[in-house]
């Protein structure tokens, strides 16, 4: 959607995204970001739209500094946190909930979308986190169904990223429509389309027409 270099930074991905999705005419009323964006200009962009927000936080280093410290607090807490960011100097200040799975512990920075309990809004937290757009598995499908190109013009290579997360799409429905025929629950394994078997039918089509 936007090019990206190396030099450009979290929070101007996200403000160049947010036009891109506004100049079509979408309101944007929050946002659900990964871990990459957790960067304090990122969370004061956020609060200075007014967006609804969820963003994991990482641990900045190994020592002992603001950010760390939201890591000791327990499981369920949900309070304020505040630091400044290193280059920029800006105030960041934001609500975190915190939530403990065994011995893995995850901080998530948010805005909005509801209030209650601290348990249970750590939970609701972590819900609204987990419905993200399921990055990994959903490229890793992807990629079985994209087309390989030198091309360097970006409007081809962006059509066949769009082929390819369509192909997923059509295998979901697909094979939701088997698990429905069979009686199976929604996170059962559907073994009668794998999607390499789906591209492998879709690509024998195709060689059967003149090149």
């Amino acid at each position: 959607l936007i090019r990206v270099s190396p030099k450009r930074k979290p929070h101007e991905i996200v403000a160049a995204l947010i036009r891109v999705v506004e100049s079509r005419g979408i309101r944007t009323q929050g946002l659900v970001l990964d871990a990459g964006f957790d960067r304090g200009e990122t969370l004061v962009l956020l609060r200075e739209r007014t967006l609804s927000y969820v963003v994991p936080l990482k641990r900045n280093g190994n020592g002992p500094n603001r950010r760390n410290a939201l890591f000791d607090r327990p499981h369920g807490h949900v309070g304020w946190a505040e630091w400044t960011t290193e280059k920029s100097r800006q105030q960041v200040r934001t609500r975190v909930a915190v939530w403990q799975s065994g011995p893995k512990k995850w901080v998530y920075a948010f805005s909005g979308w509801g209030s209650g309990r601290a348990l249970a809004q750590a939970e609701r937290v972590r819900g609204w986190y987990r419905c993200r757009f399921g990055i990994e598995t959903s490229y890793r499908q992807k990629n079985q169904g994209r087309g390989w190109t030198t091309s360097c013009s970006e409007s081809y290579r962006l059509l066949l990223e769009g082929l390819a997360h369509l192909l997923r799409q059509v295998w979901v429905v697909l094979t939701g429509e088997i698990a429905a025929s069979r009686g199976l629950a929604e996170a059962d394994w559907v073994s009668e389309l794998p999607l390499r078997l789906m591209l492998r039918w879709l690509a024998s089509e195709l060689e059967r027409f003149p090149r």
